[in-house]
């Protein structure tokens, strides 16, 4: 048999960085569910995941936009002077999406996902299979590379 199927794929290890706690807790039960995904590290803010992908070096991170500390295009700045780790920003925002994401692009994105309903989206359901498309896609990336 050629290829792999969910349960033959590699590892896939995840940051999430959020600083609502709701918001990173659904986030943390959307994604650890999937086959083949490892939530290795959450973070609260921005400094805390820059520290984080440099001591668990993931696959992907997810960073929200708008934190404490460091927002999320500032620490994936820091990231990217270090790592090829796959960032994908997650915002809540609907204040001009369109130049949010080009300027995230810009700065070193790989991927960009408005939360469904704000800041603190319970009904993140409604972009799961987008997001773990997203995921995969930057994990086998990175590993083959």
């Amino acid at each position: 048999m050629t290829g792999c199927d969910e349960r033959e794929a590699p590892e896939v290890r995840l940051v999430i960085a959020e600083d609502r706690p709701v918001a990173r807790k659904l986030i943390i039960d959307e994604l650890s569910g999937i086959a083949g995904f490892e939530i290795v590290g959450t973070a609260q803010d921005g400094r805390q995941a820059v520290d984080l992908v440099r001591a668990l070096s993931p696959d992907v991170v997810l960073l929200d936009l708008v934190m404490p500390e460091l927002d999320g295009i500032e620490a994936m700045e820091r990231i990217r002077a270090f790592s090829d780790v796959g960032i994908i920003l997650l915002t809540g925002s609907r204040f001009d999406t369109d130049t949010l994401e080009r300027a995230a692009r810009k700065k070193g994105a790989d991927g960009f996902f408005l939360k469904p309903s704000g800041s603190v989206s319970v009904d993140l359901y409604r972009i799961r299979d987008g997001l773990v498309s997203e995921i995969r896609r930057l994990a086998r990336r990175r590993q083959a590379s």
